[in-house]
């Protein structure tokens, strides 16, 4: 099994999906909230079952909160199961 994670702030709905448009996907799991599944329905139609869960919502990273891009994606990591 792969697993293929986006972020949606980091492309547009459609750029994700052709971006997966040459993959196999069997399941699609995305955050509850409505933006997320709007995308979801936007890149990838209905052509995929799709899981919304409230576990997937976005990092809250404390106070690196809005910080560029390049501070905060190698911290990630290290947060996983630790807060910000």
């Amino acid at each position: 099994m792969k697993i293929y994670f986006a972020t949606h702030a980091t492309t547009t709905d459609k750029e994700i999906g052709e971006r997966f448009k040459d993959i196999k996907i069997d399941l699609i799991c995305c955050s509850d909230l409505k933006r997320a599944i709007n995308t979801v329905k936007i890149a990838f139609r209905d052509n995929y079952p799709v899981i919304a869960d409230k576990r997937l919502r976005e990092l809250n990273y404390g106070d690196f909160n809005g910080k560029p891009s390049e501070v905060v994606e190698p911290m990630k990591k290290e947060h996983i199961k630790e807060p910000y």
